[in-house]
């Protein structure tokens, strides 16, 4: 049963993995936020706890969380349209790697250029760190 006490995290995972599969922009939608903002009503709707076998309310709520996130996701993208506020929302996600391109990914109304002087200005402020040179070039999310 992946959804056993214990295994929470790693079915979280395959469930993103699972997601992101289908649309890219469930690497960046922090729906797990939410599940752990109504930790209380997840754990009675799993299947498999209490003799439950019926995935109904494990769906809803799933479905409910992913809306949810994308709720409070739209919500912040109004706001993003300064490079401060971009580089600062980007930092949220915590990625140990990333490229530009990914960074465009979620703000894909701006241009590559506008893209590279995000990333810039996020090393010049210690949220970003840069790896590597021009098309080979990572960065990562720094504590902060």
């Amino acid at each position: 049963q992946p959804f056993n006490i214990g295994n929470d995290r790693m079915s979280r995972l395959w469930q993103t993995l699972l997601l992101m599969k289908e649309h890219p922009v469930f690497e960046f939608l922090p729906f797990e936020k939410e599940i752990l903002l109504t930790w209380k009503k997840y754990d009675p709707v799993l299947p498999g706890t209490e003799q439950k076998t019926d995935a109904t309310g494990f769906i809803h709520y799933i479905l409910q969380a992913i809306d949810d996130a994308f709720i409070d996701f739209l919500e912040n993208a109004r706001k993003l349209v300064r490079p401060h506020n971009r580089i600062e929302h980007f930092h949220t996600f915590n990625l140990q790697s990333f490229t530009r391109k990914d960074y465009m990914r979620v703000f894909k109304s701006i241009s590559t250029a506008t893209a590279t002087r995000d990333l810039e200005l996020g090393v010049e402020t210690g949220l970003f760190e840069k790896h590597g040179s021009n098309n080979q070039t990572t960065y990562s999310c720094q504590i902060v």
